[in-house]
């Protein structure tokens, strides 16, 4: 896109909900935690660490999504899943990864939840009364 410019401001797409990319960015950063956790905080379990990297390729995917339209929705199932996994995978027994998970999962949902409850009540009640 010749001249687009990346602005760290709040801004609101037509729909009246919020835009903020240092919620993106700060998304993207959790992202590339989980990507590097099974190096630095070494994970046991091998399908622990495909998890975490393929999880952090979606977040980082949704995340630079979200810095041109809405994609919140996707960022809550995507930390919902990252939530589930251990179980589902089966590899809670690795306290280490398990913790990460867990963390990075709920971050990205707060994260993402953040994103329409800061929309404007009053420009939504303005968009349902007719003009």
């Amino acid at each position: 896109m010749p001249g687009a410019v990346l602005v760290l401001d709040r801004e609101e797409d037509p729909m009246g909900v919020a835009r903020s990319p240092i919620v993106d960015l700060t998304v993207a950063s959790c992202a590339v935690l989980l990507a590097f956790a099974p190096w630095i905080f070494g994970f046991e379990s091998g399908i622990a660490t495909w998890n975490a990297c393929l999880s952090a390729c979606a977040i980082v995917t949704a995340a630079l999504a979200g810095l041109y339209q809405r994609h919140w929705e996707w960022r809550i199932g995507i930390g919902l899943w990252i939530v589930l996994s251990p179980v589902v995978l089966g590899f809670v027994q690795d306290e280490v990864a398990t913790l990460i998970h867990m963390t990075v999962g709920l971050s990205i949902m707060a994260l993402s939840f953040a994103i329409p409850a800061s929309a404007p009540r009053v420009r939504q009640q303005a968009m349902r009364k007719p003009a």
